[in-house]
């Protein structure tokens, strides 16, 4: 029989249960916790409350760990079934190690994919894993505190992913500059971290991806960033001109929602590399409005309140059939 394991660890209490914090080897991780993955099996403990172990997942955060600057690992929450010995370093202190003798009594109730991809995928036995643990936690509430997680989880808004990673990122760069410019027509209009209540008609990620549309003719994107900042801004200058009260009205139109979005940043690639006037221009002056305003113009009539032309349309199929119906009236 091997000789029990020994990890430092910290005591403390939530709700008169002994919780511990610290972190063990990939090696003892491996040895000591199991995840309570379906099916159910009885002589080995296994209540069966989650879902099988995805390997290429395991692996995907190990290559995460192993490749990435910020890739780092977070705490696994550990359930001791049956209790662990913590043996103070003093009487009535806090600080101690925990002594484990039996092997795989520790059930992971949320990480087993990080766990696992740490313990098999690394190849380092002495990669450090932290951890959480509950001593001896009721299984019942072991089930429930990983349905609670899990049904809570919430992802991050891809609006917030864009705007903490917008270095490098050109296209959150100009729809950030877009947001704090007060000569932008989208001044103020845009929610850049998709917060709820904010009362902005528009995301950064909608608004990016009208970018990444609007911008993608091969004339405009040999310009210069300058250059590239100075159309989208000018183009969208002259849509909320063409429909003043859609765009200032946004609650109950759909120009600035997605499928107005979408429909008219492709309509725009179609547009502008037409209306340039050339390089040797000054970046403001770069995109002759007055041409984007004529064509634009030629559909001041389409309703795009939300019981109007587009009623009932929607994703992005929806504004396809949009731009296909401004390109009839257009051209």
């Amino acid at each position: 029989m091997r000789a029990p394991v020994e990890i430092p660890a910290v005591r403390h209490f939530q709700k008169a249960r002994t919780c511990y914090t610290g972190h063990m080897s990939a090696e003892y991780s491996a040895r000591l916790t199991f995840a309570d993955s379906y099916p159910e099996d009885p002589d080995s403990g296994r209540l069966g409350y989650q879902r099988p172990p995805d390997e290429a997942r395991a692996k995907s955060f190990a290559a995460y760990l192993d490749g990435q600057e910020a890739g780092f690992m977070t705490p696994l929450l550990l359930n001791a079934r049956g209790g662990v010995e913590f043996v103070e370093v003093s009487p009535g202190s806090d600080l101690g190690h925990l002594r484990i003798s039996r092997e795989q009594a520790i059930a992971k109730i949320d990480g087993q994919h990080r766990g696992i991809g740490a313990e098999k995928f690394l190849d380092n036995p002495d990669y450090p894993i932290p951890f959480m643990m509950f001593d001896d936690l009721d299984t019942k509430l072991e089930e429930q505190l990983f349905i609670a997680i899990n049904r809570e989880q919430k992802k991050v808004s891809m609006s917030h992913v864009h705007f903490v990673g917008r270095e490098g990122d050109e296209l959150a760069e100009l729809v950030i500059r877009l947001e704090s410019d007060p000569d932008s027509p989208w001044f103020h209009k845009v929610n850049l971290i998709g917060a709820r209540g904010t009362g902005r008609p528009t995301s950064l990620q909608s608004l990016r991806s009208g970018l990444e549309d609007l911008l993608d003719s091969g004339k405009i994107k040999a310009l210069t960033i300058d250059e590239r900042y100075e159309i989208a801004k000018a183009y969208w200058q002259v849509v909320s001109e063409v429909w003043p009260e859609a765009w200032e009205n946004p609650r109950g139109h759909l120009l600035t929602k997605s499928i107005g979005m979408i429909a008219l940043s492709q309509l725009g690639r179609d547009i502008l590399p037409q209306c340039l006037n050339g390089r040797g221009s000054p970046p403001g002056h770069i995109l002759d409005k007055a041409k984007v305003a004529e064509v634009l113009g030629r559909a001041t009539h389409v309703d795009w309140s939300s019981g109007g032309d587009f009623q009932g349309i929607a994703g992005r199929g929806g504004a396809k059939i949009v731009k296909d119906q401004l390109d009839r009236i257009i051209f």
